[in-house]
């Protein structure tokens, strides 16, 4: 039908015109072009689609390989869209004002452990 056939050729365009992206994306190192804005917008989609949701439950393991990705983003508390992906679990404002300054920076490397990278 005109209709299926018409799906097809808009998926073989689709389908050309990431191929295309990836190549100049994997050619220029992630730089020189910029990707047009109904493909970002089609990737953006997708990759929210397929995100980890509010109130799913991820095993101890999916946790770990999560942040093991995370850790290699460039904005990782971002969702695709550019909205934060992120909410605060304290209220900085009700925490104790006496509490003794923090004079040094944290250390996080003695988190590796527990993800287990």
């Amino acid at each position: 039908s005109q209709g299926s056939r018409g799906n097809t050729v808009v998926k073989s365009l689709l389908e050309a015109l990431i191929r295309e992206q990836v190549e100049v994306l994997l050619d220029t190192r992630g730089v020189g072009t910029r990707v047009p804005s109904v493909l970002q917008n089609i990737i953006s989609s997708e990759a929210c689609r397929g995100a980890v949701k509010f109130g799913h439950e991820l095993s101890v393991e999916e946790s770990r390989v999560l942040l093991k990705y995370l850790g290699q983003c460039e904005l990782p508390f971002q969702c695709a869209h550019g909205r934060p992906a992120l909410a605060p679990i304290a209220d900085l404002a009700i925490i104790d004002r006496d509490a003794a300054p923090v004079t040094s920076k944290p250390r996080l490397g003695r988190l590796k452990h527990l993800i287990k990278i």
